[in-house]
């Protein structure tokens, strides 16, 4: 459900770099020789209690990049959730993986 009049929108509880960090480092570089550089484009919902669930690729670079991006994303500590007039909302979540050649 998309909220058009937000207090706050749903955001991870310590910042958009700690999240980035999160991601870095949980993320498992597929050792199937599959992966290319590029980015995994994945939404979600942020529920009211600030878990995701959802969790689905919008654009991928190969299966097994795309399934590591979701299993990161399905392990993240609980985000804030949107608040719509002070009520917890949920709400669709984007986040764009960055992967670099290993």
């Amino acid at each position: 459900m998309l909220i058009s009049k937000r207090e706050r929108r749903p955001e991870y509880a310590s910042g958009q770099a700690e999240m980035y960090k999160f991601i870095k480092d949980n993320l498992r570089y597929p050792t199937d020789g599959s992966c290319v550089v590029g980015n995994v484009y994945v939404n979600f919902c942020v529920e009211a209690d600030g878990s995701i669930t959802n969790i689905k690729v919008l654009k991928g670079l190969c299966k097994s990049c795309d399934a590591e991006a979701i299993r990161v994303i399905s392990i993240m500590p609980k985000w804030l959730p949107s608040l719509e007039y002070g009520t917890k909302k949920p709400v669709k979540g984007y986040v764009t993986i960055p992967w670099y050649a290993h």
